[in-house]
Parts: C-alpha cells; sequence; structure tokens
C-alpha cells in the first residue's frame, strides 16, 4: 500500500491499520511515498513490512474534535479523545517506542523525517527503490521511455545529472 496522506479521520486510520494486520493472504507492505500525516500515519503501521521514502515525512499529533453544548458535553468529548490518544498511541507502541512516550510526540505535534520514523522503530526501513543511484534512475527512465513508440529521440536520451 502506498502511502501519500495529510490524514483524516483517526477512527478511519485505525480501522484501515487493523484490516491490514488481519490480511490473511499473505504479508502487507506499506510504503510513505511523500507524507503520513495524522490518520495516514496510522494506516503506515498496518503493514507487516513498513517502508519509507527516504525524503518521505511523518506526523504524529492528539486527537482533535468538535463538540457542541454546556459543560457536560464538553467534558464527554474531551474524555472520548484522551481515550482515542491513548488508542493511537498503542498503535505507535513497538520495542523502540513506548506508550507514555508516543504521547509525549503525540503533545508535541511531532513531524518527523524518514530516518527519525526508522530511529522509533514507526517504520521497519527505508525504501531501497528510493535510495538508488542517479545513474541507475536515468538509466531505469531511458527503459521505460523506451517502451513509447511515439516519443522522439531527444525525450528518450536520459538527462545529463
Amino acid at each position: 500500500m502506498r502511502i501519500n496522506s495529510p490524514g483524516g479521520s483517526a477512527f478511519d486510520g485505525l480501522a484501515i491499520a487493523n484490516a491490514l494486520r488481519r490480511h490473511t493472504a499473505g504479508p502487507v507492505t506499506t510504503l510513505v511515498e511523500g507524507a503520513a500525516f495524522s490518520a495516514a500515519s496510522v494506516i503506515a503501521l498496518g503493514g507487516t513490512k513498513r517502508l519509507a521514502a527516504p525524503t518521505s515525512m511523518l506526523m504524529i499529533h492528539r486527537s482533535r474534535g468538535f463538540a457542541m453544548g454546556g459543560v457536560a458535553e464538553m467534558e464527554s468529548c474531551a474524555e472520548m479523545l484522551g481515550k482515542l490518544d491513548g488508542q493511537i498511541a498503542l498503535s505507535y507502541q513497538n520495542e523502540k517506542l513506548t506508550q507514555p512516550r508516543a504521547l509525549e510526540l503525540m503533545d508535541a505535534e511531532t513531524f518527523m523525517t524518514a530516518a527519525e520514523a526508522l530511529e522509533l522503530g514507526l517504520i521497519t526501513a527505508l525504501d531501497g527503490a528510493a535510495t538508488s543511484a542517479p545513474a541507475d534512475a536515468a538509466a531505469r527512465a531511458a527503459e521505460l521511455l523506451s517502451s513509447f513508440p511515439m516519443s522522439s529521440a531527444w525525450l528518450k536520451r536520459p538527462a545529463a545529472l
């Protein structure tokens, strides 16, 4: 599953991550292509193998919500958001990151590079395909363009890097 998302509903993120974890037809690889912010970071954790492009980023933060009403409704919303934060932090927890530390990072609305996410155990590896040498990338681009018969010769020539 390739991910590039600013996030969305925390409940949807948890549901998608849980569905990925329950997938029985084989291992699931998630790959953060650009951004996995907010709920998308939770989804990224649903993979058996969790990759990130070296130039990608993840962001984690406390859940947010809206409430309307009096004190009772506001307190009820705050209680629910606190419980939701605990569940999200539990999904971030791993051998390198405790649930309390995850909550601290969520409090700070933490943006992290792929390398920092790897250090925290949120991803399992940097995506090797994204780290290939520029010459390899140029050769691959030329190979891909050669399959388009209408392309002119100048388009098929790899750019000087």
